[in-house]
């Protein structure tokens, strides 16, 4: 993707689905509204295409088993579930793709990403980005999209289990101040990391 000029990017999908009367409770936040409502996601998709978006961020910030086993589910119905949600996703925002979109592949940390104390270790995660990052490129996204990501362990994770797989990769961190991310890791430590990972674009 040329750099000559900006890139337009979408806004807010969780808030976007409230201001149109679809709810969003904790933990699955938005996930569940691409089985629900996916004509809603649609239409969101669709209007920051006409807004000028140059790239649709899929509607897969929650899209895990992780989060769908949270509601009590069983980790066989919660990978199924999760499966269903982030297909789904990736289908609505294909809705609006042409020659000038392209689909960005949004993933996020496996817990709050506001609380980098929480990252359940390499194990859980290398697993559960695993599965999204496989759902996400058998359903043919054209960008993995990290965002808001604020631990730099985490972060090490997701981009380890990127690596087999030929996309381009976005990284988007969250700062603490404008030496630190969220976890307290100097901006330079991961900096570093694009001598090690091919990211091709870094968003604060």
């Amino acid at each position: 993707m040329s750099s000559a000029s900006p890139l337009v990017l979408d806004g807010a999908l969780g808030t976007e689905l409230n201001n149109r009367g679809i709810a969003t409770p904790l933990p699955l936040w938005s996930a569940e509204a691409n089985i629900s409502d996916p004509e809603i996601v649609t239409e969101i998709h669709k209007d920051y295409a006409l807004a000028g978006a140059e790239i649709i961020s899929t509607n897969t910030f929650r899209t895990t088993s992780w989060t769908y086993k949270k509601t009590g589910l069983s980790l066989k119905q919660s990978k199924e579930k999760a499966k269903i949600s982030l297909y789904n996703a990736v289908d609505c925002a294909h809705k609006v793709k042409n020659d000038k979109i392209k689909i960005a592949g949004s993933i996020t940390t496996i817990e709050d990403c506001y609380q980098p104390n929480q990252f359940p270790g390499e194990k859980i995660s290398e697993e559960i980005y695993g599965e999204v990052l496989e759902g996400l490129f058998d359903a043919g996204v054209d960008i993995f999209l990290f965002e808001t990501m604020g631990n730099f362990q985490e972060i090490k994770s997701a981009l380890i289990s990127s690596q087999k797989y030929e996309l381009p990769i976005w990284l988007s961190i969250i700062m603490k101040n404008k030496e630190l991310i969220l976890d307290g890791t100097s901006l330079r430590d991961v900096l570093s990391l694009l001598k090690t990972y091919p990211i091709d674009y870094l968003l604060t």
